[in-house]
């Protein structure tokens, strides 16, 4: 929080302060509703912070809370893809 208000960050300085490990364990994370940015996140990083269930009835915000691990670029589905000849070695 900035002087009693929330910081508002664009979608890809989240994925930047991730990538970094520049965000603290327990940090949360609000997106307004924005699902292919939580949807990129889930993918690259999901293994860095956790999806808060439906903190909103409404379906507009969704929240993540950072994990306390250190940061882990994943992608199953690339790595589903390697096996199948479509990258160099």
């Amino acid at each position: 929080m900035e002087t009693k208000h929330f910081i508002d960050l664009p979608n890809g300085t989240i994925h930047k302060l991730l990538l970094e490990d520049k965000l603290k364990s327990g940090t949360y994370v609000v997106f307004d509703g924005r699902i292919l940015s939580l949807r990129s996140l889930e993918r690259y990083f999901g293994d860095n912070f956790y999806l808060l269930p439906d903190v909103d009835s409404r379906g507009e915000l969704n929240v993540i809370e950072r994990k306390d691990n250190l940061v882990q670029l994943n992608d199953a589905l690339m790595q589903s893809m390697v096996p199948m000849g479509y990258f160099k070695e």
